[in-house]
């Protein structure tokens, strides 16, 4: 079997998961393909009582924070798997926790699960607060339309604490548009493809398939990645 492993993110916005992947994987195996290899490996992860997005964990953090943490300090919390595809839980406040604070969140996870704290400069509801500003000025003002700008979406990144707006075209003097008007403290100005609906008809003269390769191989990769690591606990 050949794996190679690069890259999963898994984010956690206000109680929603929202998976990120970007991933390149090479898995070969002579007596099963990926459909069985990735059921054989869910139900492993599954016996083994690994919760990969650590309900419980994340729960009790969760509640500590809404009952002992002023809500205008909390920011976010996500699931960083850049090193370990299990992950870490991140929270992210607008300023450091007394140590006692950390104290008492680090003894709500267990094992497997960890946990790291981070400063940003907004939180949540102020990123989503800029988001809707900006909404209104590209979508309903269209302030960008006699520039030749598109803006094809914006979001809220809670991993870079930006607000991002993808635009086409997309080049210096565009993004310095962006960045002039709104200002460049609380956005990031990112390359944006235009959207298209795929159809059967239409994908298949792209050779593309409208559903599932895709989201197959993002799954393939990363259960690949969970995989591998519960065997290297049992091969040390």
């Amino acid at each position: 079997m050949l794996l190679t492993f690069t890259k999963a993110r898994c984010y956690l916005l206000t109680g929603t998961i929202i998976t990120s992947c970007f991933l390149s994987t090479t898995f070969a195996t002579a007596n099963e393909n990926q459909d069985q290899t990735i059921e054989r490996i869910m139900a492993e992860v599954e016996e083994s009582g690994i919760d990969i997005n650590h309900t419980e964990s994340i729960e009790r953090v969760r509640n500590y924070i809404m009952e002992h943490v002023d809500r205008k300090l909390f920011s976010s919390l996500h699931i960083d798997r850049d090193e370990d595809p299990l992950g870490t839980i991140v929270l992210s406040f607008t300023t450091d926790l007394p140590p006692k604070m950390k104290d008492d969140l680090m003894s709500l996870v267990e094992e497997p699960t960890k946990l790291s704290f981070r400063v940003v400069s907004y939180t949540q509801d102020e990123l989503i607060e800029k988001q809707k500003s900006v909404d209104q000025s590209v979508f309903q003002e269209k302030v960008f339309e006699t520039e030749g700008i598109n803006v094809y979406y914006t979001s809220p990144d809670i991993i870079n604490n930006k607000v991002e707006i993808g635009i086409a075209p997309f080049n210096e003097q565009t993004a310095q548009l962006v960045y002039k008007y709104f200002g460049p403290e609380m956005i990031n100005v990112v390359e944006a493809n235009e959207v298209h609906i795929l159809t059967e008809d239409t994908a298949s003269t792209k050779g593309i398939t409208p559903y599932g390769d895709e989201d197959r191989d993002k799954k393939d990769g990363f259960f690949s990645s969970i995989w591998n690591w519960i065997r290297g606990l049992f091969t040390k």
